[in-house]
């Protein structure tokens, strides 16, 4: 064959598949919901096998499985008046968060399927997919073309960095935070051309809700303040419709639920100075930024930290910076839109870049956000030096890898198991995950193949969880002395309740030491009034003593607040005035 027929050959490959790209551009540009239902059915095809996926432990079970008032409807006020997570010990909520909107939307799912984690995934993806359709509406009105809108809004819904934010159950609070702030954001553009009072209320009210979500809410704060600078700066005084939701909420959070700011122990970062933050900058940024261009290692909970500024990161960093502002000035149209996304993607990597310290160094939930600013500025790009078919032909082979990342990565979200097997390793410092994966061992007994895990986990990092966990490593190797060490640790280093009643076990059960145990227990019980299990062993302590006045007052206290065979023969006994003897049930 001849270099002519060849050449013929592919010119009329290319007019075929020119005219189906033709037929393909008219019919996203001219059909008026076909962008529609094609965002949502691809979205459906990417993120349908997560629907199969189960709980992951930790803040799945913590917030849903293992908090009684999230499964009943009742509970629904108190949500307004406390933090996330809830101690039946105590009867207290506590945490760092303030997320009331998460907790009611978990408490709706359960009321109608009880603990199914089908029904809290669909819920998930629902709103998920509304995100991309909202930022279909958005990119529209910030009059982009219905085709690179289309492109954008499909990029931001399939991207494999945004993945752990739908796959994840605990992450409900960051599809939520995002959709009521864009409807907000999308009414306050349309109410400059209605002038309509109800409008700017109706844009308070989804501020606030969207708030309730979530507190990283607050940057749709700034991007109305960031849009009316940019596009109505005559209207300055329309950006006084946020003061009102943020009022309400800065009077909910801090003086009804009395929920502040506060560092997590397991935070390492929260441990640095101000300076030593800075340094973690340009690695952080850079890590979002190459994570979003080349998503091949996706991993949760990173706590990796850098001892000096990483001169390829800050290199990269300001090599970025400079190409985005060089490239603005280059533009020929939409620069009002490419600087607007170039804010929107500065002030979210700004609350997330660890200047102010958060409890991780890096999470892909958090770029959530942000990933729409750099969509954004990559949509404004496309719009000046795309032409249609070759735009057409770009996005659709980037979505097609993408998708398939995504896809792949909702297998690794199966369960627990599958998730930390795939992820170990992957990051520095991986301290948290470490213990995870050793905890689901130890509930499997598994106390051999956990104590590598968990011993890694403390020498990089100690905290409540894994100083406990190794104690009770300890326990099983009959290392009582190391393992007392490690329960003691653990207490030091925090207060939970878990900790506790694995000391007071270990101390009343194993080693006998009845007056540290009766200490212990005395200092703890006036918080932990409702701890059946320190009840439990001070029954006991009293029954030794022949004090069966306060053991019987103990052991009834300890049945009601837990009717469980191993408390009600206890009860049995102290009335019997028997030796008691459990240990045939505590082995069980």
């Amino acid at each position: 064959m001849t270099p002519t027929k060849n050449f013929q050959g592919v010119k009329t490959l290319w007019n075929h598949v020119s005219k189906y790209l033709n037929r393909a551009i008219q019919a996203i540009e001219k059909a008026k919901r076909l962008p529609t239902y094609l965002i949502v059915l691809v979205g459906c095809l990417v993120f349908f096998n997560s629907l199969f996926n189960g709980f992951i432990i930790g803040d799945d079970e913590e917030q849903i499985l293992l908090n009684p008032l999230v499964q009943s409807l009742n509970n629904l006020p108190q949500f307004f008046l406390g933090s996330t997570y809830y101690e039946i010990a105590s009867k207290s909520n506590f945490g760092l968060f303030y997320r009331p909107l998460m907790l009611s939307s978990y408490s709706l799912i359960y009321a109608v399927v009880g603990p199914d984690p089908f029904m809290f995934h669909l819920v998930q993806v629902v709103f998920h997919l509304g995100n991309g359709l909202l930022l279909f509406l958005l990119f529209k009105k910030l009059k982009l073309s219905r085709l690179v809108a289309f492109f954008a809004s499909l990029l931001f819904l399939i991207h494999p960095i945004n993945s752990e934010t739908v796959f994840h159950i605990a992450n409900l609070q960051e599809v939520l935070f995002l959709f009521f702030g864009l409807v907000s954001t999308l009414i306050y553009i349309n109410s400059f051309k209605t002038k309509n009072l109800f409008h700017q209320a109706v844009v308070s009210l989804f501020l606030l809700i969207a708030l309730f979500a979530k507190e990283t809410a607050i940057l749709f704060i700034v991007l109305i303040a960031l849009y009316t600078w940019v596009y109505q700066r005559s209207k300055l005084r329309s950006m006084f419709v946020v003061i009102p939701p943020i009022l309400v909420y800065v009077f909910f959070r801090l003086k009804l639920a009395q929920v502040h700011y506060q560092i997590p122990q397991i935070s390492q970062i929260g441990e640095l100075s101000l300076n030593q933050r800075l340094f973690q900058v340009p690695s952080v940024v850079w890590y979002y930024l190459k994570t979003f261009l080349f998503p091949a290692k996706l991993v949760t909970q990173q706590f990796w930290l850098v001892a000096s500024i990483q001169w390829f990161d800050l290199v990269a960093f300001v090599s970025f910076c400079l190409a985005i502002i060089f490239i603005g000035f280059r533009l020929k149209s939409h620069q009002k839109l490419y600087w607007f996304f170039g804010g929107w993607l500065l002030v979210g990597l700004g609350l997330h870049s660890q200047v102010m310290p958060l409890y991780l160094t890096v999470a892909e939930r958090w770029f959530y956000f942000p990933s729409i600013g750099v969509i954004g500025l990559v949509a404004s790009m496309a719009a000046n030096f795309l032409g249609k078919k070759t735009l057409m032909i770009f996005f659709t082979s980037i979505l097609v890898i993408l998708s398939v990342r995504t896809f792949v990565r909702s297998f690794d979200w199966r369960d627990s198991y599958s998730l930390l097997e795939a992820d170990l390793g992957q990051a520095e410092n991986d301290y948290y995950n470490q213990n995870l994966y050793g905890s689901l061992l130890i509930r499997e007994g598994a106390y051999q193949q956990a104590e590598p895990y968990i011993l890694q986990s403390t020498s990089q990092h100690k905290f409540i969880g894994n100083m406990s966990n190794l104690g009770s490593v300890y326990l099983h190797q009959q290392k009582l002395e190391d393992a007392e060490r490690a329960y003691k640790q653990s207490l030091e280093l925090g207060q939970s309740y878990t900790s506790l009643v694995n000391y007071v076990n270990f101390l009343f059960y194993f080693k006998k030491d009845y007056q540290t145990t009766q200490t212990v227990i005395a200092s703890y019980l006036p918080h932990y009034r409702n701890g059946y299990d320190l009840w439990l062993v001070q029954a006991q302590l009293y029954a030794q003593t022949g004090d069966y006045s306060k053991a019987l007052q103990s052991a009834q206290i300890a049945y009601q607040l837990h009717q469980s065979q191993i408390t009600a023969e206890v009860l049995r006994q102290v009335k019997a005035k028997e030796p008691i003897q459990i240990g045939h049930l505590l082995s069980n």
